[in-house]
C-alpha cells in the first residue's frame, strides 16, 4: 500500500505537492502562534532556534540513513552567500507572518515570481515578450491592492507599508532562487543543499540571537521546533514531488497555498480578507499563471 506513495507519476506528484504545500501554510501558524501566546522572544533568537532545529534534522536524517558523505562540497562560496540570502529572507517572511493576515502574507510572498523576471531582464540580459509585461502588471497592481486594503482603518484608506516586509522578502527569494539553479547546474545533490543551507543560516543568527538571548519555555520551544523541523519537510515532500514526475505537471500546485493560508488564518485567528485583499489576491495568482505559461512554440 506505502509503495504507491514513493512511485513514479502524476498523481503521486501531485499528492506530495499538496503535502508539501499544506506543511508550507502551516508554517506560518507555528510561527504565529508565538505572537499568539504573548512571547517575549526577539525575532533573531526565533530564526536562530528555526534554523538550529532544522540542521538537527537534516544531520540527524543523514545520520540514520547513512548519508554523512553528501556533506562534502567543494562550493562553500555559494552556500555561504544562499545562506546569508536566506537567513535575511526567512526573517523578513516570518515578519511578514507578525504583521500581516497569512493569506496577505502568503499572496504578495508570491511576487518572487515577478522579480525573478525583472532580474532577468537587467541583470541576465533576457528577452521577455507582451505576455510577460502583462504579468508584472497584473502582480503589480495585486501587491498594491493588498496595501491599501490592509491599510484601511476604518475612516481612510492609506498605503500600508508593512506590504515591503514580505515583499522584499520575495526579492530576496528570487535572488536566492538563481543561485540554486546554478548550484544544481554544478549537480550539487539536494541533501548537501538543505545541510548547508541550515548549517549557515544557524551559524549566521548565533550572534543576533545571543545579544537578545531570553530562554524559551517549553511551549515557545514546541513552536520553534514544530518551525524547524517543518522547514525541512516542505522541502523533502517537494523533493518526492519533483521525482514523481514533471515539475510543469505540478507546477498549478503552489496555488494551493493561499486556500490553505486562508483556511489557517479564519480557523485559527479568525482573520477575515476583504473583498479588496480578494481582489489582489486574484490579479496576483493570475499575474504568475500567466508569466509561467509557455508559448506555443515551447518557450518560456
Amino acid at each position: 500500500m506505502f509503495k504507491w506513495f514513493f512511485q513514479k507519476g502524476v498523481r503521486q506528484g501531485i499528492f506530495w505537492s499538496f503535502i508539501a504545500y499544506l506543511q508550507c501554510a502551516l508554517q506560518d501558524v507555528f510561527i504565529r502562534q508565538l505572537k499568539e501566546i504573548g512571547t517575549s522572544l526577539h525575532m533573531s533568537e526565533i530564526m536562530f532556534f528555526r534554523f538550529l532545529f532544522s540542521l538537527m534534522s537534516i544531520f540527524g536524517a543523514m545520520l540514520i540513513f547513512g548519508k554523512l558523505h553528501l556533506m562534502k562540497t567543494k562550493i562553500h562560496g555559494l552556500h555561504l552567500a544562499r545562506g546569508l540570502l536566506g537567513s535575511a529572507m526567512l526573517t523578513l517572511a516570518a515578519m511578514g507572518v507578525m504583521e500581516m493576515t497569512l493569506v496577505e502574507n502568503s499572496a504578495i510572498l508570491f511576487a518572487q515570481a515577478f522579480v525573478t523576471i525583472i532580474i532577468a531582464v537587467l541583470w541576465l540580459k533576457e528577452k521577455v515578450n507582451s505576455r510577460i509585461f502583462v504579468a508584472l502588471l497584473f502582480g503589480i497592481v495585486g501587491v498594491l491592492s493588498i496595501a491599501f486594503a490592509s491599510g484601511v482603518d476604518g475612516i481612510s484608506c492609506k498605503f500600508n507599508y508593512k506590504v515591503f516586509i514580505p515583499l522584499s522578502a520575495a526579492i530576496l527569494a528570487a535572488i536566492s532562487s538563481i543561485l540554486i539553479k546554478k548550484m544544481t547546474l554544478l549537480h550539487e545533490n539536494k541533501c548537501t543543499m538543505l545541510f548547508y543551507f541550515a548549517l549557515y543560516t544557524t551559524v549566521i543568527s548565533f550572534i543576533p540571537a545571543l545579544l537578545h538571548w531570553q530562554t524559551p519555555n517549553l511551549h515557545e520551544l514546541f513552536y520553534l521546533l514544530m518551525y524547524g523541523v517543518g522547514a525541512n519537510l516542505v522541502q523533502f515532500f517537494i523533493f518526492l514531488a519533483y521525482e514523481a514526475t514533471e515539475a510543469s505537471k505540478i507546477a498549478h500546485m503552489q496555488y494551493t497555498e493561499i486556500p490553505f493560508s486562508l483556511m489557517f488564518g479564519w480557523m485559527f485567528f479568525g482573520e477575515k480578507p476583504s473583498q479588496m485583499v480578494i481582489v489582489g489576491i486574484l490579479f496576483i495568482v493570475l499575474g504568475v499563471v500567466v508569466s509561467s505559461k509557455k508559448d506555443k512554440c515551447g518557450c518560456c
